[in-house]
């Protein structure tokens, strides 16, 4: 949030809330970076269908999508500005469609042939739906019934043919909708992943000075270790300036990162001695 606000200070926000595990408390985000929350008829989702919803608002409205591991590096959405089309991806290139690890992260295309569409073609490239450009008013839900049961929460109904829940099915749906003539797909490159050699590449100083990256940076998974994180420096940099708009920031940031490293540290504890597993065996869980 913070690294948004900082090279758009006045562009509107939204959360897109998922209750699935419990309620929580956003009132300081909102409030510190004047932040609206999406009021959507669904309201527990599960992991990744919620990033839907904006494509069924009716009101036309150019919107970018986002995973809360994010930050920009710079003005992003001056650079997405120059696409027209009605979506825009940050392409990324793979040759074959059919290794395990391509099945893990998008679809089975073998199933999709046999299951959903037999005249389907892979396109040669893939998306990450971690940040989108949505031209809204272009679906409703009963377009993607195909593939979603719309009950509360939504559950994916092929999940032997799409993998990571809403990517899968995109990774599928648009290239087709885009191959009927029906939309438009804007292929830029303005995503950076977290683990990518290109994040040492980057100058913090250019980031600092307010010149910045057109691009954003993009932690997919969990952050174990905030200091040992690739592009560490420019993660705590946002961290301070997120603490900077809230009361007693500095002291909260301090206890927050104190929290983070104990939690790190006994997680690292659990994985080298097992510790979890064995008091549910002593204790018949």
């Amino acid at each position: 949030m913070a690294s948004i606000r900082n090279w758009y200070p006045e562009i509107p926000i939204y959360l897109i809330k998922d209750v699935l595990t419990g309620e929580f408390n956003t009132k300081k985000i909102e409030k510190n970076f004047n932040v609206s929350i999406a009021n959507f008829p669904i309201k527990n989702f599960g992991w990744g269908i919620s990033k839907l919803e904006p494509y069924f608002i009716e009101e036309k409205i150019r919107c970018l999508i986002l995973d809360s591991d994010i930050v920009f590096l710079g003005k992003v959405l001056d650079y997405l500005d120059k696409y027209e089309e009605d979506f825009v991806v940050s392409k990324q290139e793979v040759k074959d469609c059919n290794t395990d690890w391509f099945k893990r992260t998008y679809y089975n295309i073998v199933n999709i042939q046999d299951k959903i569409d037999r005249t389907f073609e892979y396109k040669g490239y893939v998306f990450n739906t971690g940040q989108i450009v949505c031209n809204t008013g272009k679906y409703s839900r009963s377009d993607f019934e195909k593939f979603i049961d719309w009950k509360e929460p939504p559950i994916v109904k092929n999940s032997e043919v799409f993998s990571c829940a809403d990517q899968g099915i995109l990774n599928y749906y648009l290239p087709t909708q885009e191959n009927s003539m029906k939309i438009s797909i804007g292929k830029a490159n303005f995503m950076i992943w977290g683990n990518s050699p290109l994040v040492k590449e980057l100058d913090f100083d250019i980031i600092k000075n307010r010149e910045g990256y057109p691009k954003l940076i993009h932690w997919a998974g969990g952050i174990r270790d905030l200091k040992k994180l690739n592009g560490s420096d420019i993660l705590l940099y946002y961290q301070k300036l997120y603490y900077n708009r809230i009361l007693f920031g500095k002291f909260k940031r301090s206890l927050f990162n104190l929290r983070f490293a104990m939690l790190g540290h006994l997680k690292q504890i659990n994985r080298k001695h097992n510790i979890k597993t064995r008091l549910r065996q002593k204790l018949n869980f």
